[in-house]
């Protein structure tokens, strides 16, 4: 493998900026969020999945010429093909655990929590889930008057939760059993799958296997990465046979990717950190890709991509002799902004990251991530995106609209006349970076 070049500059603690005073009107004034609300019928949001995941419909957009062709999932592998290009897919390969709880207040009434990040004993879900100790959550909530130090239980066993801490719908709530069972098999009784609040109907047993994917292993997810659900095992052996090459990392879904944007302009929306966790074999594959002629990265999922971009700017750190060292790593939310970082290319940015993880024994990395990509954002890996059909002012319809532009809203104008399904369980969309005919370089 070539090396590519790699910066010796002085290494300097970095302080993570809030946006650069200097980007302010220049990209924010495109991210007042009632430009990204669009009318969705609700006929249009799937309440349910296909019977086959791959029989989904494919919309494939080409971002620079607006061009758009419908397909069906399964005929991605040929599509991806006539790319011009090397292809390669990056899946998120966590795990959706029973996160919704169903529990009552001492008085009987009802209250509802979505478990979205331990906090202690660790911070990592799969430690925590794995354990039999009690341990401490975020999470949304709902329910009235609910209160600090209230004890919610479940009618059906000793499980409780103690509420720390209540702000509007989040909390921290103290999770804790009476029996010798790990907490993942504890929310495998009493929990439910943590199905979006758009689906209006109960979950069932069929949303275990169909609101998880096939090629889910890191438990610690409360929501799917829902581009992922259109693959199936075949499908996936398919691209294998085509030498269509994958890799694979985590991030574990909480509230900052489906927390609704409530401010009026996308620069006062806190992103909520999310854990992510990469391999030193990834980047190398990631590496050898981009040494190839023409590499072409698709992330699958809003997910993966904002997981790729943000170890990108982790490498980019390092190559402007920024420190590492902090702890826990937390990419902020603005960074993909931040003028006074160097637009690398992916490969030095991958390399510079992959070096700095073998000097400290690394073989993974944990990091976590406030990123947010809205129009403006400097974008350094991707040249596709394979994803759903985001709801009206979401943080997921601004990363959308930073890969098509103002293109975004005929596009989605497009999928509702030809009856696409909608969100989680709807059908999905294969963007390619295409600007007059020639591919993002990386």
């Amino acid at each position: 493998m070539q090396a590519p070049i790699r910066s010796e500059l002085r290494k300097v603690a970095y302080v993570p900026p809030k946006l650069p005073h200097h980007c302010m009107s220049q990209h924010t004034n495109g991210w007042e969020m009632e430009a990204y609300r669009y009318p969705l019928p609700v006929e249009c949001i799937a309440q349910s999945p296909l019977g086959r995941r791959d029989a989904s419909k494919l919309l494939v957009v080409h971002s620079g010429s607006g061009e758009v062709e419908h397909h069906v999932f399964n005929e991605l592998p040929g599509i991806l093909t006539t790319i011009p290009g090397t292809p390669h897919l990056v899946f998120n390969q966590t795990k959706v655990v029973a996160a919704r709880l169903y529990l009552r207040k001492p008085t009987g009434g009802a209250v509802e929590l979505l478990l979205t990040r331990p906090l202690s004993p660790s911070t990592d879900p799969q430690v925590v889930l794995g354990s039999t100790a009690s341990s401490t959550w975020e999470c949304m909530i709902g329910g009235k008057n609910v209160r600090a130090d209230m004890v919610l239980g479940d009618e059906t066993s000793t499980f409780q939760a103690r509420v720390v801490e209540r702000k509007g719908a989040e909390a921290i709530v103290q999770l804790s059993w009476q029996t010798d069972e790990a907490l993942s098999q504890v929310l495998d009784t009493i929990g439910h799958v943590p199905l979006p609040p758009y689906i209006t109907r109960p979950d069932d047993g069929a949303d275990k296997q169909r609101y998880q994917t096939v090629f889910a292993k890191d438990e610690g997810s409360a929501a799917a990465p829902t581009a992922g659900l259109h693959f199936t095992s075949e499908l996936l052996e398919t691209l294998r046979t085509q030498n269509i090459s994958r890799s694979t990392l985590t991030l574990h879904v909480g509230l900052g990717t489906f927390k609704p944007v409530d401010a009026d302009n996308a620069i006062d929306h806190v992103m909520h950190k999310e854990d992510v966790v990469i391999q030193l074999a990834m980047l190398d594959e990631l590496l050898q890709t981009l040494n190839n002629t023409a590499p072409f990265i698709i992330p699958v999922g809003t997910t993966a991509m904002r997981s790729l971009e943000s170890a990108y700017w982790l490498g980019v750190q390092l190559l402007a002799g920024r420190s590492l060292e902090q702890e826990p790593i937390v990419v902020p939310q603005f960074i993909a902004f931040d003028e006074s970082l160097p637009h690398a290319r992916a490969a030095d940015a991958f390399y510079a990251l992959r070096t700095w993880m073998q000097e400290q024994g690394l073989t993974t990395l944990s990091f976590q991530t406030q990123l947010m990509i809205a129009p403006g954002a400097r974008i350094g890996v991707v040249g596709g995106l394979i994803t759903n059909f985001h709801q009206p002012g979401s943080t997921l319809l601004l990363l959308v609209a930073t890969l098509l532009g103002e293109r975004w809203r005929a596009v989605y104008q497009e999928a509702i006349d030809s009856r696409y399904r909608f969100l989680s369980y709807g059908d999905a969309m294969l963007v390619i970076r295409t600007h007059d005919g020639e591919t993002p370089s990386t």
